[in-house]
């Protein structure tokens, strides 16, 4: 039984480690904690970005610059997946996502993170005003350079991700290995996402519909969403956010199957929630945060069962 999957070239665990609080929220000596004991377990797949942190007092990506010095003091070298081209924090018409700025996020991850090449390079949202063919020679440039590996698309609607395939096919390029949209079992409610910002992209049928059509992976943030139907299992008030987004009758009705199942199973809500998102015809690894050690007891859960059903059910 492996907890590995396939991404391009790399062996990933089926479970991605989100360390978007790490450096800041999350500080150092839990951070290093939570890591040591994910990758002790057998994780290796970080997800963070050079955007993380730096809305935070002195604007630094506190998230890479935390990885830097645990990769520095510990040795380990886990396959880092970090993003760049995220749009101006001060003026969202600036979408950032032109060759000088990419650039300049992405040797800055370089150098924050103490490595030579980034194995996995995000771009965290799309400029619709750029041909999708300019965005991907763009990256290729880096590859070539031997500054990423792979790269992949995060917050890019289905009509973009064929226009890129499409492209790529033609034009002999990598392309997009893999995308991070926002996904979870739970149905959000239209309009009312726990995160405002209109520049993301929640996995709709269309989306779903390419992923089965070309077997792209589908690398999920928000995969649990926000810990939903944990927080019911807990009969502690929701809060006005949550409710607003998840609130229903359809994802009441999934939180009484998810229940009976992590009864049956002895699991937690969470450990059910992360196994179910995976349950796809084409590849999920799924992104999950953390806030201490114990809560790390419910991934390593949803890693195993994962790999049993993927051992069972190959893709």
């Amino acid at each position: 039984m492996s907890i590995y999957k396939t991404l391009a070239t790399l062996k990933v665990s089926n479970v991605s480690l989100g360390a978007d609080h790490f450096g800041g929220g999350v500080k150092d000596g839990l951070a290093e904690r939570i890591l040591d004991a994910y990758t002790d377990f057998g994780g290796n797949f970080i997800d963070t970005a050079n955007l993380y942190g730096r809305w935070m007092p002195g604007g630094a990506n506190l998230s890479e610059q935390f990885l830097g010095r645990w990769m520095k003091k510990t040795g380990k070298h886990p396959i880092i997946a970090t993003k760049g081209g995220h749009h101006d924090l001060h003026d969202a018409s600036h979408k950032r996502l032109g060759e000088a700025d990419v650039r300049w996020d992405l040797e800055s991850s370089l150098a924050t993170l103490g490595v030579d090449t980034i194995d996995f390079y995000w771009l965290h949202r799309d400029d619709l005003s750029l041909p999708i063919g300019t965005i991907l020679e763009m990256l290729e440039s880096f590859v070539r350079e031997g500054k990423i590996r792979h790269y992949g698309a995060s917050n890019y609607t289905a009509a973009r991700l064929r226009a890129a395939e499409e492209y790529a096919k033609g034009h002999g390029l990598q392309g997009f290995s893999a995308v991070s949209n926002q996904h979870s079992v739970a149905k959000v409610n239209p309009g009312a996402n726990t995160n405002p910002d209109p520049t993301l992209v929640i996995t709709g049928e269309e989306e779903l519909q390419f992923h089965r059509a070309s077997g792209t992976p589908l690398i999920p943030f928000q995969a649990t969403a926000r810990g939903y139907f944990a927080k019911l299992a807990s009969g502690n008030p929701l809060s006005p956010e949550l409710m607003a987004a998840y609130g229903g009758e359809e994802n009441l009705r999934l939180y009484e199957a998810l229940a009976k199942e992590a009864e049956a199973r002895g699991y937690s809500l969470q450990t059910v929630a992360l196994v179910a998102v995976t349950r796809e015809s084409f590849p999920v690894i799924p992104i999950t945060s953390v806030r201490n050690e114990e809560q790390l007891s419910d991934v390593f859960r949803a890693m195993e069962q994962i790999a049993r059903e993927t051992q069972s059910n190959p893709i």
